[in-house]
């Protein structure tokens, strides 16, 4: 019984990961003449951890933008529970919430 569980309940992960995050980043990488950047302040985003099970995954809010040479948001501020950590756009989900709303 346990080993079912474990099993569906990684089936989920996988699927989760594969086709709502894969949605969300191309959804953030989608350029638009519209909206220069999918990120802004304020923007609730989920932070990818490579070794870590991804219900473990930080969650937290976009800060302060910072950008390239080519003015686009190349890494983010974000405020999470344990402080602000600068982490790249590359490495952040952003989740279909806002704190402004």
């Amino acid at each position: 019984m346990f080993k079912y569980k474990e099993q569906v309940i990684n089936h989920f992960w996988r699927r989760w990961r594969k086709e709502y995050l894969l949605e969300l980043r191309s959804a953030n990488f989608t350029n638009t003449i519209a909206t220069p950047s999918k990120f802004k302040i304020g923007d609730v985003v989920l932070l990818y951890e490579d070794k870590m099970p991804k219900h473990l995954w930080k969650c937290g809010v976009i800060r302060e933008l910072f950008y390239g040479r080519d003015s686009k948001v190349r890494s983010c501020a974000v405020q999470t529970s344990s402080g602000v950590i600068k982490r790249p756009i590359q490495l952040l989900y952003k989740l279909e919430l806002d704190l402004n709303d």
